[in-house]
């Protein structure tokens, strides 16, 4: 239907035959533009079904009295938004008359209510009651007494601090409730609401204050499903804490204080499907604390304080498929049997981390693995066995990672790959990388290869940039007499060898490149347009020296390897007076900005002591006034 001034009517579905409607009314909008709107419904035969008022003008602080039994219309549902007014909005005995044996779903949002109406315990078949982003900081006894069909409530961001006993009385159907996010409340309410509420299957209590849970917290919550408690205090989890939780299913301990977790603390939830821990500061885990989780499928590890990762850690979860070990800092090392027992994992998440490597042997229980992100860490090397026993892997990120070549025949394996990211990587394109753009511009049609725009060369310098597609072999064969190398280390008292030829115009290059590695990842979301930083990747290209070349190196003369050292270390005397120079230029800069900024500062102070001089005598020269200015005003 069309809009009426700041009014329009949407149906419900094409195919309704009831032809019900939904009106909105907008910013700006009026009762009269409601009411302009119903009648319309009615010419055209359709039935008012819901009614949604956004930043209504009511021309006053409380809903018309009789509105709706004056306009002969009985919605189903009634949602009013900010109220259109600064000012508490209030409900007078007749808001819903007419209305109180259809209405099925209340919305009260941002209306500033310090109570729940109590007009609201005429609406008898009431299912779902929302009242957030109110100003309700008790919930009193009774306030919601004898809605025997009520299902759904909602009192969250509404700042509440208690919830006085029986608050919660006589509603034997709510099977939702929700506390959180943006209010105040801790355990007791937990008690309050267990009292009242036996057939509750999903409770959210994220974002409140509950910083413990005494044992048997939960003994009357038998029927629940759903559990939230993220954004909350707790910081260590005890065997005892979720006993009475048989039936639950999903529980989310996100961005708690947890550290430790105590073995056999979720074993009373034995049907539980998904546990989140993310965002806490969890240092380890092993198999007990897991223990009675058979039918867990997801649990999620991410942005904790990992530094590796156990064997066996997850040997307990049998019935596991999705492992988020995501945005774990410090995590450098997933041991090799830490996998074991989880030969139904779909998604295994090492993303952010500073993970160096990956064994083959680590994937090798993970025969159904689908998906593997390895983006954003620190892995420098991949075995050419890495993924082997992934024959079912369809989805593998290795993006922003410190790999610069991959081993030949890396994929081979993976016969059902259909995405792979090899992005943003310090790729060295040479001859051994071949294999890899010849893979690329073969499954191109049939494989994802994502941002393949930005799969670029970082190393040789001539073709920094250069999009690994668009190589040739002619290319790559030039590129491979240009590539870095390093001295060979000796391998008995008896071998000497010398340092490897290293063309002119890249030895100085050679001689200050550094193998290091950043401490701190980058964002996992920022993967646009990043830089790499140059001293930190020069000393991870290609030190891959064949044996034909190290024994070449072995029948160099002595002589040989003197001049070489000879010319090294004169190199390293003339970095070293540079670098004693360029210091004594820097700390004569400072010192003379040092001086510099005294000198403002005295004259500074020199000048307002002047100021200040000049204004005492101005002011003693001036007879006293005891009377006030007369535009003056002081505050009562």
């Amino acid at each position: 239907m069309n809009a009426t001034e700041d009014c329009y009517c949407d149906p419900v579905s094409a195919e309704d035959e009831q032809k019900r409607t939904v009106i909105h009314c907008l910013f700006g909008s009026t009762i009269d533009s409601l009411t302009k709107a119903m009648d319309k419904v009615r010419r055209a035969g359709a039935h008012v079904w819901s009614v949604q008022l956004g930043e209504m003008d009511f021309l006053g602080d409380r809903m018309p009295d009789r509105y709706f039994q004056a306009n002969n219309v009985t919605p189903e549902e009634l949602a009013i938004f900010s109220c259109g007014t600064g000012q508490r909005f209030d409900f007078p005995d007749g808001s819903f008359a007419g209305i109180a044996h259809t209405l099925r779903k209340l919305t009260v949002f941002g209306c500033r209510l310090h109570d729940v109406p109590a007009v609201v315990g005429q609406l008898k078949r009431l299912e779902v009651l929302e009242l957030a982003h109110d100003s309700i900081r008790t919930l009193r006894s009774g306030a919601l007494a004898n809605l025997e069909h009520l299902r759904t409530v909602d009192l969250s961001d509404n700042g509440l601090q208690r919830l006085e006993p029986r608050s919660f009385d006589n509603l034997p159907m709510v099977d939702t409730l929700v506390l959180g996010p943006g209010n105040s409340l801790d355990h007791r309410a937990l008690a309050v609401v267990g009292s009242s509420l036996p057939n509750l299957r999903q409770l959210r209590m994220q974002k409140n204050a509950v910083a413990t849970l005494p044992g048997h917290t939960f003994g009357p919550f038998g029927q629940l499903v759903e559990l939230d408690l993220s954004g909350n205090f707790l910081e260590n989890l005890t065997s005892s804490m979720f006993d009475g939780l048989s039936r639950l299913e999903v529980l989310d301990l996100r961005v708690n204080l947890i550290s430790t977790i105590e073995p056999n603390t979720f074993a009373p939830m034995g049907r539980l499907r998904q546990l989140y821990l993310a965002g806490n500061y969890i240092a380890n885990v092993d198999g007990d604390q897991f223990a009675g989780l058979a039918k867990l499928h997801t649990l999620d590890l991410g942005w904790n304080e990992f530094t590796d990762i156990a064997d066996h850690a997850f040997a307990t979860l049998s019935s596991l498929r999705a492992l988020h070990l995501n945005n774990n800092r410090k995590l450098m090392l997933v041991e090799a049997d830490a996998l074991t027992g989880l030969d139904k994992l779909e998604l295994l998440n090492l993303s952010s981390t500073r993970l160096l490597t990956i064994e083959p042997r680590t994937l090798r229980p993970c025969s159904r693995l689908k998906t593997l992100d390895l983006s954003n860490s620190d892995l420098d090397l991949l075995d050419a066995d890495t993924f082997r026993s992934t024959d079912r892997l369809e989805q593998l990120y290795l993006n922003k990672t410190k790999l610069f070549t991959l081993p030949d025949g890396l994929f081979e394996p993976l016969p059902n790959l259909r995405l792979v990211d090899l992005s943003f990587n310090p790729w060295q394109c040479n001859a051994s990388l071949a294999w890899l753009i010849g893979w690329i511009k073969t499954h191109s049609t049939t494989i994802t290869i994502n941002r393949v725009n930005d799969t670029n060369c970082f190393w040789p310098i001539p073709l920094r940039g250069e999009r690994l597609i668009q190589l040739n072999n002619n290319q790559l064969q030039q590129a491979g007499s240009q590539k870095l190398t390093t001295t060979a280390a000796a391998t008995s008292t008896n071998a000497a060898i010398s340092p490897i030829n290293i063309p002119t115009d890249e030895r100085k290059f050679a001689t200050t490149a550094q193998p290091t590695k950043s401490k701190d990842s980058n964002s996992f979301f920022n993967i646009n347009n990043e830089q790499w930083d140059e001293e930190n990747l020069n000393g991870e290209l290609n030190e891959d020296i064949s044996t034909n070349e190290i024994d070449d190196q072995k029948l160099s003369s002595k002589t040989t390897l003197e001049n070489e050292n000879n010319f090294v270390n004169s190199k390293s005397d003339s970095i070293d007076f540079n670098l004693s120079n360029q210091t004594t230029e820097v700390g004569t800069v400072i010192i003379a900005v040092v001086i510099i900024l005294t000198l403002l500062v005295i004259l500074t102070v020199i000048v307002i002591v002047i100021i200040m001089r000049q204004k005492r005598r101005l002011l003693a020269n001036q007879p006293y006034n005891k009377t006030p200015p007369a535009e003056q005003h002081y505050p009562k």
